[in-house]
């Protein structure tokens, strides 16, 4: 099931002032830490909105066949995904990701992250589960959504 992080407040707050809504696929099935990272989302996009800054909107999935699916129906700026799901893994979903988003942000968050599967995959960057301080994390997340490092030439 595909469920998207309401959004409608700070979305239609930055469309008022020109700022943009990134798209971000999110893929957790574990419902206590998916739920929280999506309200510590909604918080920081509220500030933001305020702020004139842009957005982000997590679109959540909860297994790999359903980001799969996600993944050729809709747009996205960047993915998020944990690496042990139901269905295809974590590293198929970037494989898959990556494949149709050539230039977009890919962000592995993982308790044991599978780092050399994941470079190869297409990741850009590994998080290891538990962040220790959740709300830097997300900012520094936000930012390189909003602002992905220029690749190497």
């Amino acid at each position: 099931m595909i469920k998207a992080m309401s959004m409608l407040h700070p979305a239609a707050q930055a469309a008022r002032f020109g700022q943009q809504t990134h798209r971000v696929l999110y893929v957790e099935d574990e419902p206590a830490l998916s739920e929280n990272f999506l309200e510590w989302t909604a918080d920081i996009n509220s500030e933001r909105a305020a702020a004139g800054q842009d957005t982000v909107e997590f679109v959540h999935v909860a297994s790999g066949d359903d980001a799969l699916k996600a993944i050729q129906e809709q747009q996205f700026d960047a993915l998020v995904t944990d690496e042990r799901i139901p269905g295809p893994s974590g590293i198929e979903v970037i494989r898959a990701f990556r494949e149709k988003f050539k230039n977009a942000y890919i962000t592995l968050y993982s308790a044991t992250p599978s780092v050399k599967a994941a470079i190869i995959a297409g990741a850009n960057e590994i998080m290891t589960k538990p962040a220790t301080d959740f709300y830097r994390f997300m900012e520094n997340l936000f930012n390189r959504i909003i602002h992905p490092p220029v690749p190497a030439s």
